[in-house]
Protein backbone atom coordinates (compact mmCIF):
# COMPACT_ATOMS: atom_id res chain seq x y z
CA UNK A 1 0.00 0.00 0.00
CA UNK A 2 5.34 5.83 -4.02
CA UNK A 3 4.24 7.47 -0.96
CA UNK A 4 3.48 11.18 -0.79
CA UNK A 5 0.78 11.28 1.84
CA UNK A 6 2.81 13.16 4.43
CA UNK A 7 3.91 15.75 1.87
CA UNK A 8 0.36 16.17 0.62
CA UNK A 9 -0.83 16.59 4.17
CA UNK A 10 1.76 19.28 4.88
CA UNK A 11 0.97 21.20 1.72
CA UNK A 12 -2.77 20.92 2.32
CA UNK A 13 -2.38 22.18 5.85
CA UNK A 14 -0.37 25.22 4.77
CA UNK A 15 -2.87 26.05 2.02
CA UNK A 16 -5.87 25.30 4.23
CA UNK A 17 -7.34 22.95 1.65
CA UNK A 18 -10.74 21.77 2.96
CA UNK A 19 -11.36 18.10 3.60
CA UNK A 20 -15.00 18.67 4.44
CA UNK A 21 -17.62 20.88 2.91
CA UNK A 22 -18.25 23.82 5.19
CA UNK A 23 -21.52 23.85 7.10
CA UNK A 24 -22.68 20.47 5.89
CA UNK A 25 -25.20 18.83 8.21
CA UNK A 26 -25.48 15.05 7.88
CA UNK A 27 -28.97 13.57 7.47
CA UNK A 28 -30.74 12.79 10.75
CA UNK A 29 -28.23 14.82 12.73
CA UNK A 30 -28.20 18.21 14.39
CA UNK A 31 -24.40 18.47 14.31
CA UNK A 32 -22.40 20.21 11.60
CA UNK A 33 -19.23 18.82 10.10
CA UNK A 34 -16.28 21.16 10.42
CA UNK A 35 -13.93 21.93 7.53
CA UNK A 36 -10.51 20.31 7.93
CA UNK A 37 -7.36 19.95 5.80
CA UNK A 38 -7.20 16.99 3.42
CA UNK A 39 -5.82 13.77 4.84
CA UNK A 40 -4.96 10.95 2.49
CA UNK A 41 -7.66 8.27 2.28
CA UNK A 42 -7.18 4.58 1.46
CA UNK A 43 -9.57 1.84 0.34
CA UNK A 44 -9.39 -1.83 -0.56
CA UNK A 45 -11.38 -2.93 -3.61
CA UNK A 46 -11.76 -6.71 -3.60
CA UNK A 47 -11.91 -8.26 -7.06
CA UNK A 48 -14.58 -10.70 -5.79
CA UNK A 49 -16.90 -7.87 -4.72
CA UNK A 50 -20.10 -8.13 -6.83
CA UNK A 51 -20.23 -4.32 -6.88
CA UNK A 52 -16.61 -4.04 -8.02
CA UNK A 53 -17.24 -1.86 -11.07
CA UNK A 54 -19.82 0.34 -9.36
CA UNK A 55 -17.36 1.01 -6.55
CA UNK A 56 -14.54 1.57 -9.01
CA UNK A 57 -16.60 4.34 -10.63
CA UNK A 58 -17.11 5.95 -7.23
CA UNK A 59 -13.39 5.86 -6.48
CA UNK A 60 -12.56 7.20 -9.95
CA UNK A 61 -14.82 10.17 -9.32
CA UNK A 62 -13.76 10.94 -5.77
CA UNK A 63 -10.17 9.92 -5.03
CA UNK A 64 -7.68 12.77 -4.91
CA UNK A 65 -3.93 13.25 -5.02
CA UNK A 66 -2.19 11.17 -2.37
CA UNK A 67 -5.08 8.73 -1.88
CA UNK A 68 -4.69 4.97 -2.14
CA UNK A 69 -6.75 2.33 -3.92
CA UNK A 70 -5.65 -1.24 -3.28
CA UNK A 71 -7.04 -3.70 -5.83
CA UNK A 72 -7.12 -6.76 -3.61
CA UNK A 73 -7.94 -10.43 -3.33
CA UNK A 74 -6.91 -13.77 -1.96
CA UNK A 75 -3.89 -15.74 -3.25
CA UNK A 76 -6.08 -17.76 -5.63
CA UNK A 77 -7.12 -14.48 -7.31
CA UNK A 78 -3.61 -13.05 -7.66
CA UNK A 79 -3.58 -13.09 -11.47
CA UNK A 80 -6.96 -11.34 -11.58
CA UNK A 81 -5.75 -8.80 -9.02
CA UNK A 82 -2.75 -7.96 -11.19
CA UNK A 83 -4.88 -7.71 -14.34
CA UNK A 84 -7.47 -5.43 -12.77
CA UNK A 85 -4.80 -3.27 -11.18
CA UNK A 86 -3.25 -2.64 -14.59
CA UNK A 87 -6.67 -1.98 -16.10
CA UNK A 88 -7.52 0.50 -13.34
CA UNK A 89 -4.34 2.56 -13.24
CA UNK A 90 -5.11 4.54 -16.44
CA UNK A 91 -8.41 5.67 -14.87
CA UNK A 92 -6.57 7.68 -12.20
CA UNK A 93 -3.87 10.31 -12.32
CA UNK A 94 -0.37 9.25 -11.33
CA UNK A 95 -0.60 11.02 -7.96
CA UNK A 96 -3.23 8.52 -6.79
CA UNK A 97 -1.68 5.23 -5.67
CA UNK A 98 -3.39 2.30 -7.43
CA UNK A 99 -1.68 -0.87 -6.20
CA UNK A 100 -2.25 -4.61 -6.01
CA UNK A 101 -2.67 -6.32 -2.63
CA UNK A 102 -3.05 -9.95 -1.58
CA UNK A 103 -4.72 -10.79 1.76
CA UNK A 104 -3.66 -13.45 4.24
CA UNK A 105 -5.12 -14.38 7.64
CA UNK A 106 -2.65 -17.02 8.79
CA UNK A 107 1.11 -17.11 8.89
CA UNK A 108 1.28 -20.72 7.67
CA UNK A 109 -0.62 -19.77 4.50
CA UNK A 110 1.78 -16.88 3.92
CA UNK A 111 4.90 -19.02 4.33
CA UNK A 112 3.51 -21.68 1.99
CA UNK A 113 2.00 -19.57 -0.80
CA UNK A 114 3.54 -16.06 -0.91
CA UNK A 115 6.68 -17.39 -2.69
CA UNK A 116 4.39 -18.88 -5.36
CA UNK A 117 2.59 -15.62 -6.18
CA UNK A 118 3.03 -14.21 -9.69
CA UNK A 119 5.54 -11.42 -10.15
CA UNK A 120 4.47 -7.86 -9.54
CA UNK A 121 2.30 -7.86 -6.41
CA UNK A 122 2.72 -4.51 -4.65
CA UNK A 123 1.53 -5.32 -1.12
CA UNK A 124 1.09 -8.46 0.97
CA UNK A 125 -1.44 -7.97 3.77
CA UNK A 126 -1.18 -9.96 7.00
CA UNK A 127 -4.62 -9.52 8.56
CA UNK A 128 -3.44 -10.35 12.05
CA UNK A 129 -6.41 -10.51 14.38
CA UNK A 130 -8.31 -12.79 16.70
CA UNK A 131 -11.28 -14.81 15.49
CA UNK A 132 -12.40 -18.12 14.04
CA UNK A 133 -11.92 -16.94 10.47
CA UNK A 134 -8.72 -15.02 11.19
CA UNK A 135 -5.31 -15.76 12.66
CA UNK A 136 -5.31 -18.96 14.69
CA UNK A 137 -1.84 -17.92 15.88
CA UNK A 138 -3.04 -14.58 17.23
CA UNK A 139 -1.79 -13.63 20.69
CA UNK A 140 -1.70 -10.43 22.69
CA UNK A 141 1.90 -11.21 23.65
CA UNK A 142 3.98 -8.67 21.74
CA UNK A 143 7.22 -10.66 21.55
CA UNK A 144 5.43 -13.71 20.17
CA UNK A 145 3.47 -11.57 17.73
CA UNK A 146 6.66 -9.92 16.47
CA UNK A 147 7.98 -13.39 15.73
CA UNK A 148 5.01 -13.89 13.38
CA UNK A 149 5.57 -10.47 11.81
CA UNK A 150 9.19 -11.40 11.13
CA UNK A 151 8.11 -14.65 9.49
CA UNK A 152 5.74 -12.69 7.29
CA UNK A 153 8.35 -10.10 6.38
CA UNK A 154 11.00 -12.69 5.60
CA UNK A 155 8.52 -14.48 3.36
CA UNK A 156 7.82 -11.25 1.46
CA UNK A 157 11.56 -10.59 1.15
CA UNK A 158 12.01 -14.08 -0.29
CA UNK A 159 9.17 -13.49 -2.76
CA UNK A 160 10.72 -10.22 -3.89
CA UNK A 161 14.16 -11.80 -4.34
CA UNK A 162 12.91 -14.85 -6.23
CA UNK A 163 10.39 -13.06 -8.46
CA UNK A 164 12.11 -9.72 -8.97
CA UNK A 165 9.19 -7.91 -7.33
CA UNK A 166 9.07 -5.05 -4.84
CA UNK A 167 6.21 -6.05 -2.54
CA UNK A 168 5.78 -4.48 0.89
CA UNK A 169 4.29 -6.01 4.03
CA UNK A 170 1.18 -4.52 5.63
CA UNK A 171 0.18 -5.78 9.08
CA UNK A 172 -3.24 -4.90 10.50
CA UNK A 173 -3.19 -5.14 14.33
CA UNK A 174 -6.64 -4.90 16.00
CA UNK A 175 -6.17 -2.15 18.57
CA UNK A 176 -9.40 -2.97 20.41
CA UNK A 177 -8.14 -6.46 21.20
CA UNK A 178 -4.71 -5.15 22.23
CA UNK A 179 -5.80 -2.02 24.09
CA UNK A 180 -4.66 -3.25 27.50
CA UNK A 181 -1.70 -5.37 26.35
CA UNK A 182 0.95 -2.69 26.85
CA UNK A 183 2.52 -2.98 23.40
CA UNK A 184 5.38 -0.74 22.34
CA UNK A 185 3.95 0.21 18.97
CA UNK A 186 7.21 1.67 17.76
CA UNK A 187 8.93 -1.67 18.34
CA UNK A 188 6.16 -3.64 16.64
CA UNK A 189 6.11 -1.28 13.65
CA UNK A 190 9.81 -1.87 12.97
CA UNK A 191 8.91 -5.35 11.77
CA UNK A 192 6.66 -4.26 8.88
CA UNK A 193 6.61 -1.76 6.04
CA UNK A 194 3.11 -0.47 6.73
CA UNK A 195 1.16 -0.69 9.96
CA UNK A 196 -2.61 -0.46 9.53
CA UNK A 197 -3.94 0.21 13.03
CA UNK A 198 -7.50 -1.02 13.26
CA UNK A 199 -9.18 1.44 15.63
CA UNK A 200 -12.73 1.09 14.28
CA UNK A 201 -13.85 -0.49 17.55
CA UNK A 202 -13.37 2.95 19.13
CA UNK A 203 -15.61 4.84 16.69
CA UNK A 204 -18.23 5.31 19.40
CA UNK A 205 -15.60 6.60 21.85
CA UNK A 206 -13.95 9.57 20.06
CA UNK A 207 -11.91 10.78 23.02
CA UNK A 208 -10.33 7.36 23.57
CA UNK A 209 -9.74 7.03 19.84
CA UNK A 210 -7.97 10.38 19.66
CA UNK A 211 -5.70 9.72 22.64
CA UNK A 212 -4.96 6.15 21.49
CA UNK A 213 -3.99 7.17 17.97
CA UNK A 214 -1.86 10.02 19.32
CA UNK A 215 -0.02 7.56 21.57
CA UNK A 216 0.45 5.00 18.77
CA UNK A 217 1.71 7.56 16.27
CA UNK A 218 4.08 9.09 18.82
CA UNK A 219 5.67 5.73 19.62
CA UNK A 220 6.05 4.76 15.96
CA UNK A 221 7.53 8.10 14.88
CA UNK A 222 10.06 7.92 17.70
CA UNK A 223 11.21 4.35 17.07
CA UNK A 224 10.28 3.37 13.52
CA UNK A 225 9.98 6.53 11.43
CA UNK A 226 10.29 4.64 8.13
CA UNK A 227 7.13 2.61 8.72
CA UNK A 228 4.05 4.05 7.05
CA UNK A 229 1.12 4.59 9.42
CA UNK A 230 -2.44 3.87 8.31
CA UNK A 231 -5.37 4.27 10.70
CA UNK A 232 -8.35 2.08 9.90
CA UNK A 233 -11.96 3.13 10.41
CA UNK A 234 -15.06 1.31 9.18
CA UNK A 235 -18.41 1.94 7.54
CA UNK A 236 -19.70 -1.44 8.74
CA UNK A 237 -22.89 -0.53 10.59
CA UNK A 238 -21.99 -2.51 13.71
CA UNK A 239 -18.91 -0.29 14.00
CA UNK A 240 -20.12 3.17 13.07
CA UNK A 241 -22.16 5.29 10.71
CA UNK A 242 -20.93 7.42 7.83
CA UNK A 243 -21.14 10.40 10.15
CA UNK A 244 -19.11 8.61 12.85
CA UNK A 245 -16.33 7.99 10.33
CA UNK A 246 -16.32 11.53 8.99
CA UNK A 247 -16.24 13.03 12.47
CA UNK A 248 -13.48 10.61 13.50
CA UNK A 249 -11.27 11.86 10.68
CA UNK A 250 -11.52 15.33 12.18
CA UNK A 251 -9.71 14.00 15.23
CA UNK A 252 -6.55 13.27 13.24
CA UNK A 253 -5.94 16.77 11.85
CA UNK A 254 -2.57 17.24 13.54
CA UNK A 255 -1.43 13.60 13.57
CA UNK A 256 1.48 12.41 11.44
CA UNK A 257 -0.59 9.76 9.71
CA UNK A 258 0.12 8.60 6.17
CA UNK A 259 -3.47 7.64 5.40
CA UNK A 260 -6.92 6.92 6.84
CA UNK A 261 -8.10 3.53 5.62
CA UNK A 262 -11.88 3.18 5.33
CA UNK A 263 -13.20 -0.38 5.54
CA UNK A 264 -16.62 -1.15 4.06
CA UNK A 265 -18.85 -4.10 3.26
CA UNK A 266 -19.52 -5.63 -0.14
CA UNK A 267 -23.00 -4.07 -0.38
CA UNK A 268 -22.14 -0.59 0.92
CA UNK A 269 -21.87 1.26 -2.37
CA UNK A 270 -24.44 3.86 -1.27
CA UNK A 271 -22.58 4.40 2.00
CA UNK A 272 -19.36 5.02 0.05
CA UNK A 273 -21.21 7.64 -2.00
CA UNK A 274 -22.52 9.32 1.16
CA UNK A 275 -19.08 9.26 2.73
CA UNK A 276 -17.52 11.01 -0.25
CA UNK A 277 -20.35 13.55 -0.27
CA UNK A 278 -19.02 14.83 3.03
CA UNK A 279 -15.30 14.56 2.38
CA UNK A 280 -15.07 15.68 -1.26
Amino acid sequence: MGIVAVLVFGIALSMQMPLFKSSVTPPNSNSTLVSKPHLSLAFFLDVSNPYYYNNLKIFKKNLRDGDYLFISGRPSSAVTVLQKTEQSKPLFNSRIHVDSAIFYDRIDDMVNTVPKLPKGIDFIVYDYEKGTNYSSEFTSNESTSIGFFDQARNTVIRYDKDSGSNAKLIVTPPYGELLHSGWNWGLAAKHMDVIDMQVQSLLKNPSLMKSSVSNIVGQIKETSSNTLIFVQLSLIKTRGSVQDNVLAINLFENQSINSILIWYGVNQTSDLERFFHFVS
